[in-house]
């Protein structure tokens, strides 16, 4: 989630670098995998993406409002990302997010139903995860501080619902563990080895640390407070998203006009060869997932 720089003391900041540094609709975004903009562009294939400059969710449905979609490209890719960040701040069934999905459904709705009139079109509407209500925030810091420990002793990311450490010895591997198993054992689980297999989060290298303590729902990580020119800062988190998939809240969402012929679980990777079919393009024998439409 990239929830906090501030949580990192400045003396460690040159242990972290940027990990996206570029935009995912960027060619070769990430090295050796290609995305489905990678596939399209080496096919020729005329394609748009929208919104994915918008600030607002009111920018989001003007852009949309706007939008003529006169058929000068073969796929229209639409981003609205700001409900995600509302569903953070209010919660996802929070009268203030329903209602801007209410507009957003109405005004999709709008849109289909004048496109149809004209020409026969595809229309896939997906999200990548839903939110979970956060009920309590642990403070890591208090928690070490409790323990007669310093947190900013050591390398560690506050990922939300995560928590990511570097170890420079054993020494600090054992307190880590030690304090996080007596302190919040209860609330949360080291990511060892068949977990990480498990989850399918296993990496080859410690790149996203060397030791992950995930915090289950109803819990997150609480940010510290900082001021900024005078002005106290502190995220505000009233839902959270990053836990377990067994969670049914976890689950995404997948709509289309297009009847699906798939009887089978639908996953985020088979979007993308799922939009290849429809377009009649070849999918790469190295992508994941498969077509809900076959």
């Amino acid at each position: 989630m990239r929830l906090t720089w501030w949580d990192v003391p400045v003396k460690n900041w040159h242990y972290f670098d940027i990990a996206i540094k570029k935009n995912w609709f960027s060619p070769n975004f990430v090295k050796d995998y290609p995305s489905i903009f990678d596939i399209l562009a080496e096919k020729r294939f005329p394609y748009g993406n929208l919104g994915l400059e918008e600030t607002s969710i009111e920018q989001s449905l003007t852009m949309v409002e706007r939008q003529t979609f006169d058929g000068s490209k073969q796929l229209y890719f639409v981003f609205i990302g700001e409900i995600d960040t509302l569903s953070h701040r209010y919660g996802q069934d929070s009268n203030i997010v329903i209602k801007q999905l209410k507009l957003l459904d109405h005004l999709l709705a709008k849109k289909l139903a004048a496109l149809e009139k004209k020409q026969d079109v595809n229309f896939l509407l997906f999200s990548d995860h839903g939110h979970l209500t956060v009920k309590e925030k642990i403070s890591l810091h208090s928690i070490f501080k409790d323990n007669g420990d310093n947190l900013d002793d050591y390398i560690f990311f506050n990922d939300g619902n995560y928590a990511r450490f570097w170890f420079r010895n054993s020494n600090e591997e054992r307190q880590v563990k030690r304090i996080l198993t007596a302190s919040i054992g209860d609330k949360g689980f080291i990511l060892n080895s068949d977990l990480q297999k498990k989850y399918k989060v296993d990496m080859s290298d410690n790149r996203f640390g060397d030791l992950v303590f995930y915090v289950d729902a109803p819990y997150m990580l609480a940010t510290r407070q900082v001021k900024i020119a005078g002005k106290t800062i502190q995220k505000k988190y009233v839902s959270n998203h990053g836990y377990l998939p067994d969670y049914p809240d976890s689950d995404a969402v997948l709509v289309s006009n297009k009847k699906m012929t798939s009887s089978r679980s639908i996953q985020l990777v088979d979007i993308c060869p799922s939009i290849l079919s429809l377009l009649g393009v070849d999918t790469p024998t190295n992508i994941d997932g498969a077509s809900v439409w076959k």
